[in-house]
C-alpha cells in the first residue's frame, strides 16, 4: 500500500511542477502582451487611428444604467485642465450644469453620444451599404 501512496506523490508533485512551469510562461506571455499594450499607446500615430465603439462605451457600469440619456465623451491632450464650477439655480435651466475645459496647446474634441446618434448612424451605415 505504502508504494501506491508514493506512486500518488510522485504523480502529484510532477503534475505541480508541470503547473508551476505552465504558470510561469503564462505570466511571461500576459508581461510581455502588457509591455506590448503599453508601446501601443504611447505610439503618436496609433492614437490618431484609435477609436471606441459605441457599446464598449456603454458597458461601463455607470453609462449603461441611463441608458435613455445622453453622455460627453471627451478625447482631451495630457494636462488638460477640467473646471466645474459650483452652480446654484432655480430649476429653470433644462441642463443647469457647466464646465470648461482648457488646453495650452492641442485641441480637445468633444462627443455627444445617445441611443438616437446611435440609430442614426446604423441607418446611415445600412444605407451606404444598400448603395
Amino acid at each position: 500500500m505504502n508504494n501506491f501512496a508514493d506512486d500518488d506523490i510522485l504523480h502529484i508533485t510532477q503534475e505541480l511542477e508541470n503547473l508551476a512551469m505552465e504558470e510561469r510562461e503564462i505570466d511571461k506571455w500576459t508581461s510581455t502582451l502588457q509591455d506590448m499594450l503599453a508601446d501601443l499607446a504611447k505610439d503618436e500615430i496609433n492614437n490618431q487611428f484609435s477609436y471606441v465603439y459605441f457599446d464598449d462605451i456603454k458597458a461601463v457600469n455607470t453609462v449603461g444604467k441611463e441608458s435613455d440619456q445622453p453622455f460627453l465623451v471627451i478625447r482631451a491632450p495630457k494636462g488638460t485642465l477640467l473646471e466645474v464650477p459650483s452652480v446654484v439655480t432655480d430649476g429653470s435651466e433644462e441642463f443647469p450644469h457647466k464646465m470648461k475645459l482648457t488646453s495650452q496647446n492641442e485641441e480637445i474634441f468633444i462627443y455627444v453620444v445617445s441611443n438616437e446618434n446611435q440609430a442614426q448612424d446604423q441607418e446611415e451605415t445600412a444605407g451606404k451599404q444598400a448603395c
